[in-house]
């Protein structure tokens, strides 16, 4: 009787392991994830902004090596705030200040249903070992090129531990210059560490699934068949 082989999620994705702060792909490289924090651009002069924008445009100017950059917009979900200025109402005595408590709260779920609010965050993506003969869209998100038809080839074997071993000792100066250099505008890099960069992926993967709803062990997420925490 013939048995019908299902393919897995993890089938037609690029990663191959998240070990030691790093996403080895399946077709032998390895890349390190950064956050950045965000700025007020809109807040700065005309001046401040036209400065960070050539400081910014100079960061990728000097250098030497492909860099990913990756924006994760999500849909704002304020309901523990609006559940905390409830809470908060209760306690107020005062007619007036309760009213205006009153009001101030319906005003905020109305903005978030009128005016949808984004929860922006910013990554970037260092590869290692890259030649000028590589392709220069390869990268932790190739899933996303490969659905426009674009598809890494992969290798038969990965060795884990040696790729991260060498990839260690070439993407540690390309971390420490990114942080160097962005940190002269006023924006902090900070290197995701294995838990984070596997809840990352699995909420990229997965955007239905709410920040309440993911499970705490990450051991989890390693799953053939990935389920969110029950509550």
């Amino acid at each position: 009787m013939a048995t019908n082989n299902y393919a897995t999620t993890q089938d037609f994705l690029d990663i191959l392991e998240v070990k030691n702060d790093m996403v080895i792909l399946k077709n032998g490289k390895v890349s390190a994830v950064l956050q950045l924090n965000s700025i007020n651009f809109e807040l700065l002069s005309a001046r401040e902004q036209d400065s960070v924008i050539s400081a910014f445009a100079g960061i990728l100017n000097s250098l030497n090596f492909p860099l990913q950059v990756v924006v994760k917009s999500r849909a704002m979900n304020i309901e523990k705030y609006i559940n905390k200025l409830q809470k908060i109402e209760t306690k107020i005595t005062d007619p007036l200040l309760k009213k205006q408590a009153v009001a101030y709260r319906n005003f905020v779920s109305n903005t978030i249903v009128v005016n949808k609010v984004l929860d922006k965050k910013f990554y970037l993506v260092v590869p290692s070992g890259y030649s000028e003969y590589e392709n220069l869209g390869s990268g932790p998100f190739e899933f996303f090129s490969r659905l426009l038809g674009n598809q890494n080839k992969r290798a038969t074997y990965v060795d884990i531990d040696g790729a991260i071993q060498r990839a260690r000792a070439d993407l540690t100066p390309k971390i420490d210059t990114l942080v160097r250099e962005f940190e002269k505008i006023h924006i902090n890099c900070r290197k995701l560490g294995t838990e984070e960069l596997i809840k990352l992926y699995y909420e990229c993967f997965k955007e239905g699934v709410e920040k309440s709803r993911l499970s705490t062990n990450f051991e989890d997420y390693k799953t053939p068949i990935v389920q969110p925490a029950t509550l």
